[in-house]
């Protein structure tokens, strides 16, 4: 397992990457549909809202550089 504020593609992937711009939305506890970022997040470096409900249950909208809301 990799440390919380890293990334990685898949549970397959040797490579792994620092989420620099925002160590704090790669939690690699969590483990959902190969994504390795905090609720509302997904892409790479868990950088994107999930707007279309692709991994979480809700979508999420952009309210910012690296921020993400439910939508209403």
């Amino acid at each position: 397992m990799i440390k919380n504020g890293y990334w990685r593609e898949n549970e397959l992937s040797d490579d792994i990457v620092l989420c620099e711009n925002k160590q704090e939305l790669c939690e690699a506890k969590v483990f959902l549909k190969n994504q390795i970022c905090i609720e509302g997040f997904t892409g790479a470096l868990c950088e994107s809202c999930d707007t279309q409900k692709d991994v979480w249950d809700t979508k999420y909208g952009n309210t910012g550089y690296l921020s993400c809301d439910p939508c209403g």
